[in-house]
């Protein structure tokens, strides 16, 4: 093949790396499993500097790319990364803000330096919040009554309290705001915010607050919840500024770098900061530079039976390619495949042969470790080769094999993912979790934004790049295994091109670029524009215009429409074709069709001017238009 056999390298079939691949360990910054600077290399390829586990108070701290995102009870980050957010409940830490007692939810941020260096961030005392309809009567005074009922009331209604949670809600406080429904000019509302410890408490102080009475003093108040199902992540990133795949900085003095012993993570750097310390640059000039992403393409091939689709439980993985590039890079500087028995040496690849499928799935899962990428991808890896994979290692009782995230204690497992959306309609596929990684399958990725007649990789191949597979057809595969190495090594180099191909395919697409910046323009982490729909781009930026002009979404929104019930129209006809962009609605009248209207230009029922017939009243803003009112008929 062609593109695989461009030029002979040394083999070493012993090693996970050969003699020509040198890893560089940041010093102090952990076990093997740490370092990440593993680098195929040629005599002009220049070797990576060292980066030290401190860094001088003198200066900026460590800058990355956030590329993942996520909550737990507990920890934080920086630098540029792809895109992923993690909630975590953990323990409060002392130096940090939030709560002191009981579990607290921490952020974890990943990323990479530009200089390639991984980083997990721990990120402290952001608590999730809710806002509510304040009473006309409610002050000051009644904010620590208030909060104190609803803390008992949210706590005795807990049926499990395994986390040990012992204070609820965390604060009250008066805030003022605009609802986003509805016409109020300059009015603003009185609401409450309030602060919980948990995200998952937000549901039930919420249901409470509108089935119970919660406050007596005021009377029987309708509590009406507003911004109640926002996603913790987004909450996050909308109120510090955060948006997908940008550059976060840790300022001198404001981080603690973890130790050693207390690193949880597989990064080369792990700090713990405050949410509200970090800083996060718009990506905009230098601020724009991409990160050397590392991105680790794989394919695996199975030992089939004749006529019957490969099952983990009966069918062995016998051969898995890896190509490994870095965003930016056009080749990759890490060909090896892992075979099962031996196999011919490979011009330009690594060979790694194996006696049984137990050893070589271990060392395939320590490889992953030691290379530590950003982003896994491959064509249809989150259906077949990912679930594959994990449930074989399973029916071997392969050791540690689902460790394959860069959090040491969390496992990878398969899960069940039901997609729908008006774009694509019902999917079912499966997701498997890599704390601190991003699965980026390219066959999703095709599906959602193109439209071709076949979506098998040798017709995707050939439709952009005049390109295609090896010509080695799936029936004759279990007989390649079983024959000599010389037939192996055919199969090898049908594995390799399968890995090799997504590669180019994301090179020539240009869909880590287009998706990156996609996650910058509308807010939200890489990984929600490949397992989420078009809604939660929209969620995002309504959210961050509502903070820049203090108004508030209800969560309620369908029983506020009223659209079907409308008693009065408004027709507007335009003076001219020449009504410009902005009119183009208005001359749609003129088929019949009226001008699309958003939720704030609805009058509430009480500010419709008398003698109306009543209902919700339609205004538009069209610069060239005469307005005339009339009466359906129905």
């Amino acid at each position: 093949m062609d593109m695989l056999e461009a030029e002979s390298n040394n083999m070493d079939s012993q090693g996970l790396v050969g003699e020509d691949v040198k890893a560089t360990e940041v010093p102090g910054s952990g076990d093997p499993g740490n370092e990440r600077e593993m680098e195929q290399t040629r005599p002009s390829t220049p070797q990576p500097s060292e980066k030290p586990n401190h860094i001088p108070a003198d200066r900026h701290g460590p800058l990355h790319r956030f590329v993942a995102l996520s909550l737990y009870q507990g920890l934080k980050k920086q630098g540029p990364i792809p895109s992923v957010i993690v909630f975590v409940a953990g323990r409060a830490r002392q130096g940090m803000p939030g709560a002191q007692i009981g579990p607290v939810p921490v952020i974890r941020m990943y990323g990479v330096t530009m200089e390639g260096n991984s980083v997990c961030c721990h990120i402290h005392g952001f608590s999730p919040y809710f806002f509510v309809l304040a009473p006309d009567a409610f002050t000051d005074q009644h904010c620590k009554p208030f909060k104190d009922s609803l803390n008992r009331a949210v706590l005795n209604d807990m049926r499990s309290n395994k986390e040990e949670v012992q204070e609820a809600v965390l604060a009250v406080e008066i805030t003022k705001k605009q609802s986003l429904f509805g016409y109020q000019g300059d009015t603003l509302s009185t609401f409450l915010k309030i602060t919980v410890a948990l995200p998952r408490l937000i549901a039930a102080a919420k249901r409470l607050l509108e089935k119970e009475v919660i406050f007596p003093v005021l009377g029987n108040h309708n509590y009406q919840a507003f911004e109640s199902n926002v996603d913790f992540d987004i909450r996050f990133m909308v109120d510090t500024g955060v948006v997908g795949c940008s550059w976060v900085e840790l300022p001198a003095g404001k981080y603690q770098l973890r130790e050693r012993s207390k690193k949880v993570s597989r990064c080369q750097l792990e700090a713990d900061i405050s949410w509200e310390e970090f800083v996060s640059h718009a990506p905009e000039g230098e601020w724009s530079k991409v990160a050397p992403f590392r991105i680790l393409s794989f394919d695996i091939e199975c030992a089939g039976r004749k006529g019957i689709f490969p099952e983990p439980d009966h069918d062995p993985v016998i051969q898995i390619a890896n190509m490994v590039v870095r965003q930016g890079d056009h080749e990759p500087f890490i060909r090896n495949v892992f075979t099962l028995d031996t196999c011919a040496p490979i011009v330009g690849s690594q060979v790694l042969s194996f006696t049984s499928e137990r050893e070589m799935l271990e060392k395939w899962a320590e490889f992953v470790r030691e290379l530590d990428p950003d982003i896994l991808t491959g064509y249809n890896i989150n259906n077949f080769d990912l679930p594959y994979l994990i449930n074989r290692a399973k029916h071997l009782k392969v050791k540690n094999f689902t460790y394959l995230g860069r959090i040491k204690d969390i496992q990878s497992v398969i899960k069940e993912q039901m997609f729908q959306s008006k774009q694509m309609g019902r999917r079912e596929n499966k997701s498997v979790n890599f704390e601190g990684r991003v699965p980026f399958d390219l066959f999703l990725v095709l599906v959602r934004d193109y439209k071709l007649r076949s979506y098998t990789l040798n017709s995707v191949s050939y439709h952009f790049l005049q390109e295609q597979k090896e010509d080695v057809h799936h029936n004759i595969i279990t007989d390649l295994q079983n024959g000599n190495p010389q037939t192996r090594r055919r199969l090898a180099v049908y594995c390799l091109k399968d890995a090799y191909l997504p590669l180019r395919l994301l090179d020539k697409l240009m869909c880590i670029i287009n998706y990156m910046e996609m996650a910058r323009v509308t807010g939200v982490s890489l990984s929600s524009l490949l397992t989420r729909g078009q809604q939660i781009k929209v969620v995002s930026q309504l959210l961050r215009k509502n903070v820049q002009e203090r108004r508030i979404e209800t969560h309620k929104r369908n029983e506020h429409n009223t659209a079907p019930k409308v008693k009065r129209r408004t027709e507007l006809t335009p003076y001219s074709a020449a009504a410009g962009p902005r009119g183009i609605g208005c001359l749609l009248n003129t088929i019949d069709r009226h001008c699309p209207i958003s939720e704030g230009e609805w009058l509430p029922d009480a500010d419709v001017p008398r003698g109306s017939p009543g209902g919700a009243v339609r205004g538009c803003h069209c610069d060239r238009a005469q307005e005339r009112t009339i009466t359906p008929t129905q």
